[in-house]
């Protein structure tokens, strides 16, 4: 008898989707209230990834439960929730994880119990509470929220019973720490990258320069290691010891191959014609990615150690919005021209997944390019001073106010 309320009531609603006149009395269907479940909208996202700022001030997530089905309830449903640090370890064994559980005091839920209003869908608003100043920068805390029991002969659903909170705390806007790493005294036009801690730069006469940092992490002028260095795009590829490049006349892609002195005993031409990207660089060690010019589309190439190119094509569109891209471990990061800097996570397939876009900074717009460093963030402003920051793409960086 279930099964034909179930495919009664799927006609039905097809009827209703093609036709105004058609009218559904669903408290007329026996039993409908079996198929409404209470669950928390939040847990669809796994996980739920937050961020707070590091100070005093108790800062707050919201949350609620939803009943969803093919009524509305009849009578109040009232809907307790707790705190479940008991999860973190089982999460993270079935993802394959590592996040700690938030710190012993660092979160609160002043109310446990909302309420679903006879005739509604939403519970009124849950809070939960995080003291901040336990937490250390940039590190991800797992905290999970769960329903523990309802009202009345309501089911829950439990897929959609606990919502896993992953938090970050952050400085506050304009309080990013940074230092200053290098003073070049004008404008950086052309480009510069690191092969581990050393910084490759080619100044304004195309001249390819080599800086290495002290024992503070500044950088210092070693030497000139090339001269006529005319392209517009140059990267390291790992693991082999190649330079690409992309000379700003023909577009071709030359390699260049360099000892541990940065000598080059041998280049060649390995690619013809590739003008058509607005970009191009590295993702994992055999994989580079190429941004449209006019689509604003991301494009993957692997390199073999033989010089060989594989084309897998485009893999995802709407890139066009950000000023630039780069790559930081496994994340693509972009900044758009209001300074708002986005991360978006990267499978090592060919071609790339690519994860949901998650904003994690502010005021990224007073540098023209950044690059990583070893662990760090190099960052490049307009007057020509190189600053470093120690930084994750799990963390939040405002180095402006929202």
């Amino acid at each position: 008898m279930k099964k034909h309320i179930i495919i009664i009531l799927a006609s039905l609603l097809c009827a209703a989707a093609c036709s105004d006149e058609v009218r559904i009395d669903l408290d007329g269907i026996p039993d409908a209230d079996i198929y409404s479940k209470v669950y928390i909208p939040a847990a669809a996202s796994t996980p739920c990834v937050e961020s707070v700022f590091i100070s005093e001030d108790i800062q707050s997530l919201d949350f609620s439960a939803f009943f969803g089905g093919t009524i509305m309830p009849k009578e109040d449903i009232k809907v307790e929730f707790e705190v479940r640090p008991d999860l973190v370890d089982s999460y993270n064994e079935f993802n394959g994880t590592d996040y700690p559980c938030m710190p012993e005091g660092s979160y609160s839920l002043p109310a446990t119990t909302a309420t679903i209003k006879a005739g509604q869908a939403y519970s009124t608003g849950m809070t939960l509470e995080i003291n901040s100043l336990n937490m250390q920068v940039a590190k991800q805390y797992l905290l999970p929220v769960s329903i523990k029991s309802v009202s009345g002969n309501v089911t829950v659903n439990e897929d959609l019973s606990t919502v896993y909170y992953v938090i970050s705390g952050s400085y506050l806007p304009g309080q990013v720490p940074r230092e200053k790493v290098l003073s070049f005294g004008q404008e950086m036009k052309n480009p510069m990258f690191c092969v581990g801690e050393d910084l490759i730069v080619v100044d304004n006469v195309d001249n390819l320069l080599l800086y290495r940092p002290d024992e503070n992490g500044a950088y210092q002028f070693d030497r000139q290691i090339g001269q006529g260095w005319v392209f517009d795009i140059l990267f390291y590829r790992p693991p082999e010891k190649r330079f690409l490049a992309r000379d700003r006349a023909t577009t071709n892609i030359n390699q260049y191959y360099f000892d541990d002195n940065y000598g080059f005993p041998s280049a060649a031409t390995i690619g013809f014609g590739w003008g058509i990207y607005k970009d191009i660089f590295p993702f994992t060690d055999n994989s580079i990615l190429c941004i449209g010019v006019s689509d604003g589309a991301l494009y993957n190439w692997t390199l073999d150690a033989g010089s060989a190119w594989t084309y897998y094509g485009a893999f995802a569109t709407g890139f066009e919005i950000f000023d630039y891209l780069f790559c930081f471990d496994n994340y693509l990061l972009g900044v758009e021209p209001n300074g708002t800097m986005a991360a978006y996570s990267l499978t090592k397939t060919n071609p790339p997944s690519v994860g949901a876009r998650r904003n994690v900074g502010t005021g990224w717009n007073e540098y023209t390019r950044l690059i990583k460093c070893g662990d760090d963030l190099l960052a490049l402003d307009r007057n020509g001073d190189l600053w470093r920051y120690q930084f994750t793409p799990e963390g939040y960086w405002p180095l402006a106010a929202e």
